[in-house]
């Protein structure tokens, strides 16, 4: 009897001493919990925030960005802890100034947004319309690299010349990225398109050629090479003419110029003049000095005058030549 009632006594002690530690531990417990909240409010995380306010569709750079310490509760799994991983990507919504960035919120910058998010910084994307045969449409899709000819008129002589080489197509029609580039017979045949229906074809340009990608858009026609995948290097052409296609302007011989007689000389005719003083002269002339003698005619020098004198030879006296003698073979008198 006695030992029925120490084992009951024991065994409601057991209970008790169960029933105290449960109720120990469920306290701890709801302790537990209720400082957590104010331990989580004390601890502080670094996380990416946005140094301005953020709209949607811009590109984040370092200087919309900014790292700040931030309060635990404020961070998620999917906040961005490093500049690195937000830089260069898109917001894809708002994002207030000073809120967390988190990597869902934002996305890859790339063709799929549009064409603008996959130019670089020193290009520009500029359309032409081309037909169905002029723009390989069909088998152009966008990445492909073409070239660009532009055939027109100079001078009523038709031209074509290479305009631009290893350009990228950004965009064929409303498609900015290939849908596939699996083989032909995987992915389908290609797009049939009338031949006079025109397609607009966005290329990647620089400013300079895009100048004159519209110049030769405007006043010519423009074709599309395709480029090969592999790649291909620049080619140094001059154009062609329709003179050189037709062969017309090869191998015709010119006709021979035409001779000129060349101009003649003109005669050199020197005037002296009367009153011109002589050259100068080492020896003094006399006043008077025969300086040619004809049958009939003296030319006699006068200081700087020339006078031209008749003698008749019947009155020359002395040796023949020697005017001025007189019958009586004495010296005559030259005549003034």
């Amino acid at each position: 009897m006695r030992r029925a009632q120490d084992r009951a006594g024991r065994m409601a002690i057991g209970a008790a001493l169960v029933c105290a530690c449960v109720a120990a531990g469920l306290g701890y417990v709801e302790l537990t919990r209720s400082r957590a909240p104010a331990a989580a409010t004390r601890e502080r995380v670094r996380v990416v925030t946005a140094a301005r306010e953020i709209r949607a569709g811009e590109i984040l750079s370092g200087a919309d960005l900014h790292l700040a310490e931030v309060p635990a509760t404020r961070a998620t799994a999917s906040s961005l802890r490093r500049l690195a991983d937000a830089e260069g990507r898109v917001a894809g919504r708002p994002i207030p100034a000073g809120a967390p960035v988190t990597a869902d919120a934002l996305l890859e910058a790339s063709v799929a947004l549009g064409p603008a998010y996959a130019l670089p910084n020193h290009l520009r994307a500029v359309t032409v319309g081309v037909d169905a045969v002029r723009g390989i449409t069909g088998f152009l899709k966008p990445g492909d690299r073409v070239d660009v000819l532009a055939s027109f008129s100079r001078n009523h002589e038709a031209i074509a010349r290479v305009v631009l080489q290893d350009v990228e197509v950004v965009a064929v029609g409303t498609e900015t990225a290939p849908t596939s580039i699996a083989p032909d017979e995987e992915r389908g045949s290609p797009r049939t398109v009338s031949a006079s229906q025109q397609v607009p074809v966005t290329l990647a340009v620089t400013v300079d050629e895009a100048e004159r990608l519209v110049l030769a858009d405007q006043h010519g026609r423009i074709r599309l090479a395709l480029r090969p995948a592999r790649g291909a290097g620049y080619t140094r052409t001059r154009g062609a003419t329709l003179t050189q296609l037709s062969g017309l302007g090869a191998g015709r011989p010119r006709p021979p110029a035409p001779s000129v007689a060349p101009p003649l000389a003109p005669a050199r005719v020197t005037v002296t003049p009367s009153f011109a003083p002589p050259p100068p002269s080492a020896t003094p002339r006399p006043a008077a000095l025969i300086t040619e003698r004809s049958e009939h005619q003296v030319i006699v020098v006068r200081g700087t005058r020339l006078e031209s004198v008749d003698v008749p030879l019947e009155s020359a006296g002395g040796r023949e030549g020697t005017p001025g003698a007189d019958a009586a073979g004495g010296p005559g008198r030259m005549p003034r």
